[in-house]
């Protein structure tokens, strides 16, 4: 460091500007090592005085730099000081680019031989010239893909993004788009207009904003082959527009594409004086040919080099192959191989058709499954699907030879194949697998899978994409008809249950598979006695299809969870745990995503599970007020724990597993002793309902926060609350404490994530992103990461650090309620209210396993008699319509099905009502909205908009003109059915509203819901009348006014039905017979007889005279949740969380007829099969499998 620079370094560190003419003259004199007496004497001060300048000045430094600085170690102290400087700018300069360089797939090209002129033409189109798009062509393996990164590595300082992508997979243009938005926007953008034009719109803006170079690479891959030349595919029209868009509209950006085809609209825009240029790629020049050609062993002189680089034309990867064969055939004689006549087939594609030739059946079986792969595999996964089995030595022999003749490679991950190989050796299979189909021969459709039911989602897509379809549509060429390719695999069917073939083959799967992407119908179909193995049967109707004596293998079956509430890893990372709206769990082996266990005590929504970190535990509490403790080496229950006096929101293991914490809507926490599950403390202080609980990792330090929109944090030695977190503006749904217990997360309903202190209680940061309500979040193993759920079906990905939205994951359809991080992996687990449980690989950013429920609770029916019109509520957010005549229930059909389905709310739907005019059926959902639908037209009239939660519960006024609605927002409000405007919003419940009525004569309103109280209304001026509490344990759940209009009953949480007096809010009569919450009631129009359904499954029909219950109708599954009653009381209509709607002649007590809509797998015979562990046999049972 010169003189000169260390004062500009002091200047600058001082902020005082230039130092003082004496002080100038201390420091550098001093920097020359002078004492203080030579200043003094030299320059006419005092010594005293000078020695005063320059302590002062070591003094400032001192402090600024937080060092002592002396006169003699100022030379060591600011030189020091600068290197550190230049070092911190020289990370954030690294950190700028990795920033802002996203390279995805981009090869390694470290080793880089030659394309010196070619980089200097990209680079001037690119740079100086500022072409828009630039397209760079060539034939399979001359080099395009490492040209193109090797440009971008060269180029990246010059723009502010750089995305390199691989377009190898055919992603969808949707998937791909977002995902290069989602980088140029910093995350800030993950959701899309629907119209591929308007994304495109949004791309350009980006590219006018910043300076951008986009490559992708294989673009060939969405193109036709051997049709319009240059013409996308069906389904991929959108990249063509993205092409056309980019080279017309002015922007600041490039974007660079290889192909070996050139596409249409390059082809009409591209010009040498004009912003659209091709870059046609011819092969390597002589030297760095025979670099290769060195590098692969063999000493060539420079005349035989040339031969050989102008004989493949300079394509690498030729050279390379021929190499190899050259060396290994030829013992390295070059001349020996130019005669031999190989060159002949001048070209890659006759090169390796030759190569091929030469192959054993193992080493063809190899190739195919790795071109079936897509990306590199290990050897343990490659020998776990090759069939016939084999030992890993013999495969790892077969491979090493594949490796030796350059038709393979082999990287970190495992071993692949390059694009122009994979390519020749996929378009192989398929005409193979044509052949064998159409010739009816099997052998590679009896070795190979077509489709990987256990690969990533990601790359079973492609496999159906590039594979499967391209076969079906050489079948269909050859055979003309789509009956003519039914018929060929109908055939081979018969020919695999015929004939002796190895027992671990592909063919059943393989056939399944061609059969459901030729869309055929498969009802009664018979693959009995066949092996199905690596099969994907989720979205499949298998409606009386026969599966007798089939032997199932690594297949995946849809699955009967309802929406997906949690999600928990094991510590071991072994298993995963979920659990759902149906009151399920299931246990999952996270290596295959088979189901090991199922587990069934909680009778509704279960909210979290937590495993023990210490034992085999799993910890579990729902909707039925307690909480339930499960052996995860057999699934079952072992214990209960009742204590909370409402429904149990959430379960924290301590780090010892010792002890349990629960929150409530009780608005309490408890802890519990884990060995002797007593609740050992109860902790109160909030003010509404509790939703989440965390243990400090280190110490007696518990989090709670919930609907008091505050974080509390409580001293478990005394039970105290020291501290209270506030800050977000509205409910607190999920904390957790980092690993190192340093700081603490929390999501809210406010859409915001907030970091804490916990040391000073301060926010740190308020991470924003979500556009709807936060609902889970975890902390990575490490700590540096955190990942959060959300309403607005989107997964998170954040820099703890900084604060930065690393990553938005796209794939759920509905609202995540949970997340979590492996322990030890780079995965994370989300589950929604769409059914799915996804687990992603965050390096990718891509899903790699979906399991997907199937479960369709009803939830709410009505029925108009004039029209003998029924209307069913379900999960699925649909209305169905039946066409039933409530009054003769014996003249239904058998397997009778909705006329039509209504389909318009985005979430489940919890309640419906028919106007008593007939002209309106109304519905509301947990999308928070009403929806007015016209039941003659099945089409949506209005939207009423307003509630801020979800609506369980509306009504419909006796003159057709007003609706109620109860919210969980804790209000009603009365909408003008009409205008569809809200005229009145009636608060007063201090928690949610779950039921609404009006009264006969449509003056006033009942209201019912937690808190165990029932409202009574005044409907014009909105007044209550009167407040009762109508349930000794929580929730009123449904309510019905007799006809006198003198007495309501009421059914709640304690298990009851109780009769009230309208006037006085006197409980006249108490029916108690249930064992399980009453979930809805009715009374018979003469007002005699009052009958209830239950939550244990239950119907009751009462006297409400003497109170006597006169029959109890069993035969539902699950929550009983709504009843009607014809006109002459004789027929019951109920509906339940079971799927059924079940008629019932009350008279007899016997049910009539039960309708449901068809379950996926309906009448499929699954007599004797194998493979299939009891959890799966009792799901496909489930969703109407038969065992006979």
């Amino acid at each position: 460091m010169s003189e000169e620079e260390a004062i500009a370094l002091v200047e600058k560190l001082l902020e005082r500007g230039r130092l003082t003419k004496v002080q100038e003259i201390v420091f550098s004199q001093s920097w020359e090592g002078k004492t203080y007496l030579d200043m003094a004497v030299g320059n006419g001060y005092d010594t005293g005085y000078v020695k005063d300048v320059g302590s002062e000045l070591w003094r400032s430094l001192s402090k600024t730099l937080n060092e002592k600085v002396t006169k003699n170690n100022l030379h060591g102290v600011l030189e020091r000081f600068a290197q550190q400087q230049e070092n911190a700018q020289q990370t954030l300069k690294a950190q700028t680019f990795e920033n802002r360089s996203n390279w995805g797939e981009a090869i390694d090209v470290s080793l880089f031989y030659g394309r010196t002129a070619e980089l200097e033409t990209l680079s001037q189109w690119i740079l100086g010239d500022r072409c828009r798009l630039v397209t760079l062509l060539g034939m399979g393996g001359m080099g395009k893909t490492a040209l193109s990164v090797k440009l971008a590595e060269q180029l990246q300082e010059e723009f502010d993004y750089v995305i390199w992508r691989s377009l190898r997979h055919a992603p969808s243009f949707h998937d791909k788009i977002t995902d290069c938005i989602k980088i140029l926007s910093h995350q800030t953008v993950t959701c899309l207009p629907a119209n591929s034009h308007e994304q495109i719109t949004c791309l350009v803006e980006y590219f006018r904003k910043s300076r951008c170079l986009l490559i992708l690479d294989n673009f060939d891959t969405l193109l036709q082959h051997g049709q319009k030349i240059g013409t996308c595919l069906d389904g991929y029209e959108s990249y063509g527009e993205l092409l056309w868009r980019l080279g017309e509209t002015s922007h600041q950006s490039c974007v660079l594409i290889t192909s070996r085809e050139k596409p249409a609209e390059v082809a009409a825009l591209e010009g040498d004086g004009l912003l659209v240029r091709t870059l046609a790629l011819s092969g390597l020049e002589i030297a760095a040919g025979q670099t290769i050609l060195t590098l692969k062993g063999l000493s060539v002189s420079d005349t035989e080099a040339c031969q050989l680089v102008n004989c493949y034309s300079g394509n690498p990867l030729a050279l390379k192959i021929a190499a190899t064969a050259i060396r290994d055939l030829h013992k390295g004689n070059v001349n020996q191989f130019l005669a031999s006549g190989i060159t002949l087939f001048n070209g890659i594609s006759n090169l390796l058709s030759q190569q091929f030739k030469r192959l054993s059946d193992l080493q063809n079986q190899l190739m195919y499954w790795l071109a079936i792969h897509r990306e590199s595999i290990s050897l343990t996964e490659l020998h776990s699907v090759f069939v016939p089995s084999m030992s890993k030595a013999k495969l790892m022999e077969v491979l090493a030879s594949l490796l030796g003749q350059n038709l393979i490679e082999r990287d970190r991950h495992g071993f692949t194949q390059q694009p122009v190989v994979m390519e020749y050796v996929t378009e192989r299979l398929i005409e193979l697998i044509s052949q064998e189909i159409i010739t009816e021969s099997p052998q590679y459709l009896l070795t190979q899978a077509l489709v990987q039911a256990q690969a990533k989602d990601y790359i079973r897509d492609s496999q159906i994409q590039l594979i499967v379809q391209p076969i079906l549509q050489q079948l269909q060429t050859t055979l003309v008809s789509k009956q003519q390719v039914e018929y060929k695999l109908g055939r081979l069917i018969t020919t695999l249950q015929n004939e002796t073939i190895a027992s671990d083959n592909y063919g059943g799967a393989n056939l399944i598979h061609l059969l459901a992407h030729i869309e055929t119908n498969l009802t009664g179909y018979d693959f009995s006695g066949l092996t199905i193995r690596d099969c994907d049967l989720r979205s499949l109707n298998l409606h009386r299809v026969n599966f007798s004596q089939a032997s199932f293998r690594d297949c995946l079956f849809a699955a009967t969870f309802g929406g997906i509430t949690s999600v928990a890893f094991s510590p071991d990372g072994l298993s995963l745990a979920t659990s759902d709206t149906n009151g399920e769990i299931q246990i999952w082996d996270v290596s295959n995503g088979k189901q090991l266990f199922n587990c069934k005590e909680h009778n509704s929504w279960i909210w979290h599970v937590a495993f023990s970190p210490k034992y085999p535990i799993l910890a579990s509490c729902g909707q039925d007020h307690t909480i339930k403790l499960w052996n995860t080496n057999n699934g079952e229950c072992f214990k209960t724990l009742h204590g909370h006096s409402n429904i149990v929101t959430a379960i924290a293991f301590s780090s010892d597993g010792q002890l349990i914490a629960s929150s409530s809507t009780d608005r309490t926490v408890k802890i519990w002793n884990s060995v002797t599950d007593e609740s050992i403390q109860t902790l109160e202080g909030h003010c509404a309902c509790v939703w989440s609980v965390d243990f400090h990792p280190k110490g007696q330090l518990l989090a709670s926060a919930g609907e008091d929109n505050t974080i509390k944090l409580w001293n478990l030695e005394t039970g105290s609350c020291v501290q209270t977190l506030q800050g977000h503006q509205y409910w607190v749904k999920a904390i957790v404490f980092s690993p190192n217990g340093k700081i603490l997360a929390s999501g809210s309903f406010d859409c915001t994530v907030k970091i804490w202190d916990l040391q000073t209680g301060e926010c740190l940061t308020t991470l924003l992103g979500h556009n709807s309500v936060v609902t889970s979040l975890a902390f990575s193993p490490q700590g540096d990461r955190l990942v959060t759920g959300s309403y607005d079906q989107s997964v998170k990905i954040w820099d703890v650090a900084t604060g930065k939205c690393l990553d938005t994951l796209h794939k759920h359809t509905n609202r995540v309620w949970s997340v979590a991080f492996h322990p030890q992996e780079n995965l994370v687990v989300s589950g929604g209210d769409d059914h799915g449980i996804k687990i992603w690989e965050l390096q990718r950013g891509k899903c790699i396993k979906t399991l997907q429920g199937n479960s369709n609770a009803i939830y709410a029916i009505a029925y108009i008699d004039q029209q003998n019109l029924l209307a069913s509520a379900h999960e699925d957010q649909t209305i169905k319509l039946w066409d039933v005549n409530i009054n003769a229930p014996q003249n239904l059909e058998p397997d009778l099905q909705p006329f039509q389905i209504l389909r318009g709310h985005s979430d489940r739907i919890l309640s419906i009502a028919f106007s008593p005019n007939g002209q309106i059926l109304a519905s509301g959902s947990a999308d928070r909205k009403i929806k007015l639908w016209n039941p003659h037209t099945g089409k949506a009239m209005k939207t009423l908009q307003g509630h801020r939660s979800w609506v369980w519960g509306i009504a419909i006024s006796p003159d057709s003109k007003f609706l109620a609605s109860g919210s969980y927002d804790h209000t009603v409000k009365v909408w003008d059915l009409e205008s569809g405007k809200c005229l009145q919003t009636l608060q007063g419940h201090p928690s949610s509203v779950l039921a609404v009525i009006f009264s006969h004569d449509g003056k006033t309103l009942f209201s019912s819901g937690y808190d165990k109280l029932v409202k009574h209304w005044h409907l014009e001026t909105g007044e209550c009348l009167h407040t009762w509490e109508a349930d000794s344990s929580n929730r009123v759940w449904a309510m019905a006014i007799r006809s006198n209009s003198q007495h309501l009953a009421s059914g709640g949480d304690d298990n009851s039905v109780k009769l009230w007096d309208i006037e006085t809010g006197d409980c006249l009569r108490l029916f108690s017979g249930h064992s399980h919450p009453v979930v809805s009631v009715v009374f018979t129009p003469n007002g005699d007889r009052l009958i209830s359904g239950s939550s244990d499954r239950t119907i009751k029909i009462w006297d409400v005279v003497t109170g006597n219950c006169l029959e109890t109708l069993q035969g539902h599954g699950h929550w009983v949740a709504s009843l009607k009653l014809s006109q002459d009381s004789r027929t019951l209509i109920s509906g339940s969380w079971d799927e059924t709607i079940r008629c019932w002649d009350i008279t007899a007590g016997q049910c009539l007829q039960t309708l449901r809509s068809l379950s996926p797998y309906k009448g499929m015979i699954i007599n004797d099969v194998t493979g299939l562990t009891q959890a799966e046999i009792d799901t496909l049972k489930a969703l109407g499998a038969l065992a006979i």
